[in-house]
């Protein structure tokens, strides 16, 4: 300090190095170049397919069983992706009784119903949507955009039972840790 601060005398040494924490933007594009994706729908599951990738979307299990690239599958049997808006509750919770008054969430991550599920080709890719009706009455719709390269793209739109539509855009942990699938062979859209 070049002069005296409360407590801390003339000369004192407040800092003796400094750290450079990189600026880290957006995160970098993602390949989507492949073989042409097919659609195959059954009416109970529907596939989204290349030579490369497969993608399987259960209705009666409302969620994602499948995600395969290079011959990779990604899923352990049993598990995939599909809506959860409950978490384990903490001791505070039950001290102001969360678990009894939010029950209708953890409901809402286990008796869901699938009410519309449909692919269809933009440009390379394939989208599949689907709408979901919570326990509340709530819609919940989850659009996945499959990209010839394996690469999944999640948007979500959340509708409460007036069916005011709320965008659940992309968190940053989300933007910073992106999973794309044979990422080292490189980041070229």
């Amino acid at each position: 300090l070049a002069e005296a601060q409360g407590c801390l005398p003339r000369g004192f040494e407040v800092a003796h190095d400094q750290i450079f924490i990189k600026n880290t933007s957006a995160a970098a594009a993602f390949a989507t170049k492949g073989a042409p994706l097919s659609i195959a729908d059954d009416g109970a599951k529907i596939t989204v397919a290349s030579p490369k990738v497969s993608f399987t979307f259960d209705r009666a299990a409302g969620a994602v069983t499948s995600y395969r690239v290079g011959g990779t599958e990604y899923f352990a049997e049993g598990f995939g992706l599909q809506p959860n808006f409950w978490r384990a509750p903490t001791d505070n919770d039950y001290g102001n009784s969360m678990p009894r008054r939010l029950h209708v969430w953890k409901e809402s991550s286990r008796n869901f119903k699938v009410t519309e599920a449909s692919a269809q080709k933009e440009g390379d890719a394939v989208r599949l949507t689907v709408t979901y009706l919570l326990a509340a009455g709530n819609t919940y719709k989850v659009g996945y955009t499959v990209w010839p390269s394996g690469a999944v793209e999640v948007e979500a739109a959340f509708a409460s039972a007036e069916r005011r539509a709320v965008n659940v855009g992309p968190t940053e942990a989300q933007l910073e840790a992106t999973f794309t699938p044979g990422a080292a062979e490189g980041r070229k859209r």
